[in-house]
């Protein structure tokens, strides 16, 4: 079976001959730092042409090499830079991306720090006058569509990548956390042009995408951290009033441009919130971080496993940094035990593989995926 007859059964909750297997997209990927790690430890050299990584310090392309030795059954696509686009950088290390955002390197090389660029702003005007990214840019589709349709001609099952944050992720780091709160709060009407207009520029980056990509796809990768470790970032009534009716206007305008499913990422325990994403229109949710509160992988399957596919699950907070082969095993085993009776489960970390994780344990994921992913028939 292929890779993308396999993947579409399991998203209409079929089981095929085996489980998916994932390590791409950027949020169950891994980090610059693990990923030089595993090559140097495979003998492999780093290759500039094909090796990228996003200003998260995430893999954003992977040598083929690597995603042929692990049985990966996807292969991602997404938005370029524009043309000629460069960062503005200053003299403190800072830099700008290509949303306004300015991201100050970590002392430790991993993620970024973000420096809020709209926290003084006032006015709607202060909203509209922001440099926020065009997506119908010169450039940023170059070659997309020969890409995905090369890649759905070879077998591969085919998503996007992301188009930047989430709505709501994208509000705060804009305004800083405490004052986007206090926004929705205090400034109601403040907090409502923000969230329209990040919904607005996100909306025609997926026209854009999905213009080019759309016919050729298996999933559409979308995200917005909605958890901490221990519950939801903010409560239902402020995420149905502000977040979800615009998490509503996407799901609905990527559902009429492709009949992909829709891939949608948050950290943490969002189970609360889960009933919410499934209604407007969730099909795979990433990355059940099971040991967040409220994901148990099996309580999860037996409550929504009819209604939603799931993808992740493998621990990356103790398991695969800290255990031993045999505790990896155990932990591929049980996951897949767990989530894959019936369809509607693709194995892959649950979130982005930290920098200390030896590449031993790496390999030893997708050793035992490979072991335990086939159905019995």
């Amino acid at each position: 079976m292929k890779s993308r007859e396999r993947v579409i059964a399991v998203l209409d909750h079929q089981e095929p001959d085996c489980v998916p297997l994932d390590f791409v997209g950027g949020t169950s990927s891994i980090t610059l730092q693990a990923y030089v790690k595993l090559k140097r430890y495979l003998g492999w050299a780093w290759e500039a042409n094909i090796d990228k990584y996003d200003s998260w310090n995430v893999m954003a392309t992977f040598d083929p090499g690597v995603l042929r030795l692990f049985d990966i059954d996807f292969r991602c696509v997404g938005l370029r830079p524009p043309a000629g686009w460069r960062p503005k950088t200053y003299p403190d290390g800072t830099f700008i991306d290509e949303w306004g955002l300015r991201r100050k390197p970590s002392p430790n090389g991993l993620y970024n720090e973000i420096v809020p660029t709209l926290e003084g702003a006032v006015e709607k005007n202060d909203i509209e006058n922001f440099p926020w990214p065009d997506p119908h840019a010169f450039g940023i589709t170059n070659g997309l569509q020969t890409e995905a349709r090369e890649l759905e001609e070879a077998g591969w099952a085919v998503s996007t990548s992301h188009t930047g944050g989430g709505i709501f992720e994208l509000a705060w780091w804009l305004r800083g956390f405490s004052k986007f709160i206090k926004d929705m709060y205090e400034n109601p009407s403040f907090a409502d042009a923000l969230l329209d207009k990040i919904t607005e520029v996100t909306i025609g980056l997926y026209d854009t995408l999905l213009g080019e990509v759309g016919d050729y796809l298996q999933m559409v990768r979308t995200g917005d951290d909605l958890g901490s470790q221990i519950g939801p970032l903010i409560s239902q009534t402020l995420y149905r009033k502000f977040i979800k009716p615009r998490h509503k206007k996407l799901f609905d305008f990527i559902h009429s441009r492709t009949e992909a499913k829709i891939y949608f990422h948050s950290d943490g325990a969002i189970e609360p919130l889960i009933n919410d994403l499934i209604e407007i229109g969730v099909d795979v949710l990433n990355p059940i971080q099971p040991l967040a509160r409220g994901m148990d992988p099996s309580a999860l399957k037996k409550k929504y496993g009819d209604r939603l596919c799931f993808h992740g699950g493998i621990d990356i907070q103790k398991v695969l940094p800290y255990g031993s082969p045999q505790d990896i095993s155990e932990e591929v085993k049980k996951r897949i035990g767990d989530l894959a009776p019936g369809g509607g489960y693709i194995l892959a970390p649950a979130h982005n593989i930290q920098v200390d994780t030896p590449p031993q344990n790496i390999i030893a994921l997708y050793e035992a995926a490979k072991k335990y992913r086939k159905y019995k028939k």
